[in-house]
């Protein structure tokens, strides 16, 4: 976010302690709000950190996507999301989805 919209978050953690990073979801959250994004686009912290919601999560992170190609359309920035990339996402966001049918929660591999 600090490069779409410098100082937009003015404080990272780098602690791996639970609340730092809810504090850093929470912070870059707020950016995405400072940065004109609809309420409506966003995840909340506990979709990304408790795997709660990784569908809403894709979905904040294509919006933005769009959302800083038509702000800054002329940007030398790469802010394109790669195809593999993009397969990758789907890929966990699947294996979550498949994880919470089956009444076990669990994230990646």
């Amino acid at each position: 976010m600090n490069k779409l919209q410098p100082g937009s978050v003015p404080k990272i953690n780098c602690s791996m302690q639970n609340w730092h990073q809810l504090e850093n979801l929470s912070n870059f959250i707020k950016a995405m709000v400072s940065y004109g994004m609809n309420p409506v686009d966003l995840f909340k912290a506990n979709d990304l950190f408790e795997s709660g919601n990784m569908a809403q999560v894709q979905v904040s992170l294509f919006t933005l996507v769009g959302k800083a190609k038509t702000k800054e359309p002329q940007s030398r920035m790469d802010i394109s999301i790669k195809y593999s990339e993009k397969q990758y996402l789907m890929g966990l966001v699947g294996k979550v989805r498949l994880a919470q049918g089956s009444g076990i929660l669990r994230f990646g591999g």
